[in-house]
Order: C-alpha cells, then structure tokens, then sequence
C-alpha cells in the first residue's frame, strides 16, 4: 500500500477503493497504508489468486474498533477464505471446503488491542489452519476436505456484500499461494523478503523469465533486493520449477 491498492506482484490483482483514505504507517512513512472509517472497503476483483491447497494472508492492523468485523474475505459466503475481528479483539479465520461447510479456527487467545499496530497472519496448509499474531502462532486446528474455490470477488475491510465495516489502519496486505512458516512470517514483519528454500542447483542459467516468473511468485521487484541475493534466492527457486 505505497501509494495506493495496485498489486505489487505485477500479477494484476489490482484494487478498487472505496472510501479508505492514504495516510502514514506505523513507521510514518507518507501515505502508505489505509484509514477504513467503518464505511470503506477495497474491491480486489475476482481472481482465486491461484490458492489451491494452501495459501496465506498476513497485514499490519491497527483498530479503532473491536467487535465483529472482515479483514479480508473472497466471497461474500468465504470461497475459500476469511479473517475477521470477532468480539474483544480476538482474530479468527475461516474457509469454506469443497463439500461446502464453513468453518473457523478458535478465536485467539492473545487478542489484539485498540489504538496499536499488531501483525497478523493466517495460513492454510491441506487441512491446517493457524492464526499468527506478531509472528507467533496463537491458534490452530484442522479443517479436512480441502478448499472450495467457487468465485466470488475479495474484499479489504468488510465483506463482499459491504457488511461487517472494518474502522482502524491497514496495511502491506499479502496474499500468497503456500502457508508460510513462523520464520517467513517473521521475515515479513521485519520488512525482510521471503523465499521458500529448496536444493541449490547451480547446472543452468537464469533466464529473462524466470527471472520475472520468480518476481511474481514472491511478490519482489529489483529494487527490493541487492542483484546477487535475487540470483541465490532465483537458483533456490529454480531447482524445484524451470531449472532441469
């Protein structure tokens, strides 16, 4: 949210907003993340995002308000996820299955309190669910039957059907398609970037797409990281995709 919603991956999952206003983060950098004033919402449109069995939605949140309201949701009835604030801050997620039953996790048990920057992260892995806050996981359960992943567009800061108003700050919202672990997570909150690790393979060179295929999976540009670093984490990259 530098600036605005336009999806920083290049992958054109581009936001519409809807009332939310620029203002400075919690590091205080100029106009680089959202004020919802409990009438607000962006429209990410209605890309599945290319989660099939896993995925994972992190944020920065700073709420004005603690009783019920949606984070982020795709589809209006969670196809296939939601993060919401449920009573006195505490933060839950959901997902819908492919029989079509919806559930969530436990509640948290470290609820987010008012007027404060805290990290959150919810991550799915083929029937795992975990709630992370500030990089430390504080709910998990199992949900079986993989995810239902029938359309319906994802709304920032309230429900596709413009119910259940987030009020307070959003932003860096994340949308991948793995669960990352407690290390990645951390990475994140610490404005580190994050790779999952693989093999070495260095018996082939990068090609101009890999390199942007790369850029896209992780949601880095060049500017984000030093050239020799971006050719390692490429090669780690490679070993388990292109690189042959």
């Amino acid at each position: 949210m530098n600036g605005d919603a336009q999806d920083a991956s290049g992958n054109g999952n581009d936001g519409t907003v809807y009332g939310a206003v620029l203002v400075n983060d919690k590091d205080g950098n100029l106009n680089s993340a959202y004020y919802f004033d409990g009438n607000d919402h962006i429209d990410v449109g209605s890309s599945n995002f290319g989660i099939t069995d896993a995925f994972t939605i992190a944020f920065w949140i700073n709420a004005e308000s603690a009783t019920d309201s949606t984070i982020i949701r795709r589809g209006q009835y969670i196809y296939p996820f939601t993060i919401d604030i449920r009573y006195q801050g505490e933060m839950r997620g959901g997902t819908r299955n492919s029989a079509g039953s919806v559930g969530y996790t436990p509640r948290s048990y470290n609820p987010i309190g008012i007027g404060n920057w805290y990290h959150v992260a919810f991550t799915y892995n083929n029937g795992q669910r975990t709630v992370y806050i500030d990089g430390i996981p504080d709910t998990s359960d199992t949900y079986a039957g993989g995810l239902s992943g029938t359309g319906g567009n994802t709304n920032i800061g309230s429900t596709p059907s413009s119910t259940a108003y987030f009020t307070g700050y959003l932003d860096d919202v994340r949308i991948y398609t793995s669960a990352l672990s407690q290390g990645e997570i951390q990475n994140i909150m610490s404005g580190q970037q994050t790779y999952h690790s693989a093999d070495l393979d260095h018996s082939c060179d990068i090609s101009t797409t890999e390199l942007f295929a790369f850029m896209n999976r992780w949601r880095v540009s060049i500017a984000d990281v030093p050239m020799p670093e971006m050719m390692e984490a490429i090669e780690l990259w490679k070993s388990g995709n292109a690189c042959v």
